[in-house]
Parts: structure tokens; C-alpha cells; sequence
């Protein structure tokens, strides 16, 4: 409610400017000498989202990922464990069953570091901090600041 002069502005999501003015609450903007009688509805705020979807998505996509490395890691001990027995006594099925273990080995490895990425990125997007980059120019200089707390 703004009533006359050294008026009160009473709302969530209000400021004030004038004198004699003073402010409770966050958010619209009341400006100048109140008039005795005027009366301002001020509406709440927004809600906003923090991100915490992304958030968690980005933490079960990157277990998965570090799922996938480590699954990598035992294909890669497992395939070397063949060829080491072949390199001993040529097993033709040892070998190609060695040639398995790499492919999946690095197919593990492949979508473990893609998942870790992406989860990554949502966790980074998923942040109420804001993240900025801006240009950078100057004598001898030409490049962007990416500015932002993580």
C-alpha cells in the first residue's frame, strides 16, 4: 500500500525511490511522491526453477559414465589376459574372443567418457549461478573471459 508523502511500499518483490519512502519485501518498482489514498498491488514474484532436474540427471548420467569406464578397465583386462595365453599357445578362439574384449573395451570407454561429459554439462547448466562469457580485447589482446563460480 504507497499513501502520501513518507509512504510505505508493503509487497513481495517491491522497491522504492522518493522521499520518505520505505520498502519490505522484493520485486516491482514504485517511484515518486505517494498520493494519500493511492493504493499499489504488488505481485509476488515468479517462481523459478533451480535446475535441480538437471542437476540430478546430470549425477545419474555421470555414474553411468564412470559405469562405463570401469566396465572398460576389466574388458582391457580381460582381452589382454587372452592375448597374453595366445602369445603361449595359439588358441584361435582365445584370440578371437581377445578381439571381442577390445571392441567392447573401447566401446565402454567411448560412451563412459560421452556420459561423463553430458553429465557434466548438466550439472554445469543445471546451476543457479550464472555463468558468463564476455569479450576480452585490448592493446596485444583478443579473446573472452568466461567468468562464473562452479
Amino acid at each position: 500500500m504507497v499513501q502520501g508523502q513518507g509512504s510505505t511500499v508493503q509487497g513481495q518483490g517491491s522497491t522504492a525511490q522518493g522521499p520518505g519512502w520505505t520498502t519490505q519485501g522484493q520485486g516491482s518498482t514504485a517511484q515518486g511522491q505517494g498520493t494519500a489514498g493511492t493504493v499499489v498491488q504488488v505481485p509476488p514474484p515468479a517462481e523459478s526453477s533451480h535446475g535441480g532436474g538437471l542437476r540430478v540427471a546430470g549425477w545419474a548420467i555421470g555414474g553411468v559414465g564412470v559405469a562405463g569406464l570401469a566396465m572398460g578397465g576389466v574388458l582391457a583386462y580381460y582381452a589382454s589376459k587372452d592375448f597374453s595365453d595366445v602369445e603361449t599357445k595359439y588358441n584361435p578362439d582365445k584370440y578371437n574372443q581377445g578381439k571381442r574384449y577390445v571392441t567392447y573395451e573401447v566401446i565402454s570407454f567411448c560412451l563412459g567418457g560421452a556420459a561423463i561429459a553430458t553429465g557434466v554439462i548438466l550439472l554445469v547448466t543445471g546451476r543457479n549461478t550464472p555463468v558468463a562469457v564476455t569479450p576480452a580485447v585490448g592493446p596485444g589482446l583478443a579473446g573472452a573471459a568466461l567468468s562464473g563460480t562452479f
